[in-house]
């Protein structure tokens, strides 16, 4: 029987969060309200994030099986963070790119 991955509820991610690469960071926090247009969940960027950390600044998040995903105003996908452990990493493949992991004071 195959096993299916787990998909985690939107308030279980809630809360504030920071994407960190190569020493620079935005900090975010993911809200457990729907953002219908989008098919996502709302999401306030906290700092200011440069085009370095972000492709481009997202209107939502959602929650996905292996992962978080950051959507933009159409609801289109601009940056995917596969589960690594403890956080997500977005090229999860070579061990680079950026980190995803909440932001724990």
């Amino acid at each position: 029987m195959a096993n299916s991955l787990f998909l985690p509820s939107p308030e279980s991610l809630a809360g504030e969060w920071v994407i960190i690469d190569d020493g620079k960071s935005c900090h975010i926090t993911f809200f457990s309200d729907k953002v219908e247009n989008i098919n996502g969940y709302k999401l306030l960027v906290n700092s200011p994030c440069k085009h370095i950390v972000l492709p481009e600044l997202p209107a939502a998040w959602r929650p996905a099986p292996d992962g978080i995903d950051l959507l933009n105003h159409d609801g289109m996908s601009i940056l995917f963070f596969s589960q690594d452990g403890e956080s997500y990493r977005s090229n999860i493949w070579d061990k680079q790119g950026k980190i995803l992991k909440r932001n724990i004071k």
